[in-house]
């Protein structure tokens, strides 16, 4: 059985220089975000109402309500934009974990959930979104520390500072090792990839749905946009050395040909593998390796590509059951076979 509640502790030795390591990045980030958001659009409405005072035509009352509405719209935007998402959390945060210091850092006891966020893998508890530089390989990034990598989905015991939500331990609820389809860590690949049960039994039998094959399109679009253009590009540049050859333009048309070619043959592919949609697959260790676009993996000797999102839901440590378009080596979905011991 799991263990029940502890009433709120003093926080260990050891504890206390996790949190004053957590701390003070924090309160660094959050100085940072707030002379951004507050500091900057404020000078700038310094000037702006200077020059309504000085240059707008009219009575002062005038002047006054047009300079007020052109600071409001500074302050509107820029710090509407510099709070939103990560950086608000940060500030939120930092707040919150001073009145945690004023109540001298004590630790409660929380049941919740670790699963499957819009980008990432999150911590739940209560009802409110927690956040730690302990489980997540974004530590260096107080923005991101709202990213639970380091744990596989499921339920757990977290030790925390119940005023910011700052966890230091998290206790697995259960046996990590029991999987199935219905196991945590299973549906939040489905959500990662945006798949469902019919497209999970799909991919078993070594087919792909028509909502897999439209997000294949999607991914590859733009190889079908760049193709017209390359094309005519390439002609042109043909056209052009073949009336005055030269050795530059031998050249360039070269490598517009090899760019030409190597588009049209992606589009094939692609074109190819949504048309038939059969699905390959392979199972055990699987490696992930992060690109500006794209992630690239491998499994038993196997390379695949895959978008960055749903390769955050694939944790190195883990094995898997990949499935992937056979031409264009694009994966369509993943399942657990075996899930690591969580962090921490």
């Amino acid at each position: 059985m799991a263990p029940e509640p502890a009433p709120a502790r003093p926080a260990s030795r050891e504890e206390l220089v996790r949190i004053e390591g957590a701390r003070l990045p924090l309160f660094h980030a959050a100085c940072w975000i707030g002379g951004l958001a507050f500091g900057i659009p404020s000078l700038a409405s310094a000037v702006v109402l200077a020059t309504a005072v000085v240059n707008h035509p009219g009575s002062w009352l005038e002047k006054l309500g047009v300079a007020l509405l052109d600071c409001t719209l500074v302050f509107g935007l820029f710090t509407g934009l510099s709070l939103r998402n990560q950086t608000g959390h940060t500030l939120a945060s930092y707040r919150k974990l001073l009145k945690d210091e004023a109540k001298g850092f004590r630790l409660a006891r929380e049941l919740g959930e670790v699963r499957w966020g819009k980008h990432s893998y999150v911590a739940i508890a209560r009802g409110r979104p927690l956040f730690s530089p302990f489980f997540t390989d974004l530590g260096a990034v107080p923005g991101l520390w709202r990213h639970f990598d380091r744990l596989s989905a499921g339920s757990y015991w977290f030790e925390l500072l119940p005023e910011s939500g700052l966890v230091l331990n998290a206790e697995r609820v259960g046996d990590a090792a029991s999987e199935g389809d219905t196991s945590p860590a299973n549906t939040a690949l489905l959500a990662a990839f945006r798949n469902g049960e019919n497209d999970r039994a799909a991919n078993r039998a070594g087919r792909s749905t028509t909502a897999q094959r439209r997000r294949l399109l999607a991914s590859h679009a733009w190889a079908f946009l760049l193709l017209p253009a390359i094309g005519a590009s390439t002609w042109l540049a043909a056209a052009s050395w073949l009336a005055r050859p030269t050795l530059g333009g031998a050249l360039g048309v070269l490598v517009a040909s090899l760019v030409c070619g190597f588009v049209l043959l992606v589009s094939i592919r692609t074109v190819l593998d949504a048309i038939e949609g059969r699905v390959d697959s392979a199972a055990g260790p699987t490696s992930i390796h992060y690109g500006k676009v794209d992630a690239t993996g491998s499994i038993q000797g196997q390379q695949f590509t895959l978008a960055l999102t749903p390769a955050r839901a694939l944790m190195g440590a883990n094995h898997y059951r990949v499935y992937w378009f056979r031409r264009t080596r694009r994966v369509t979905g993943a399942e657990v076979l075996i899930s690591r011991r969580p962090a921490g």
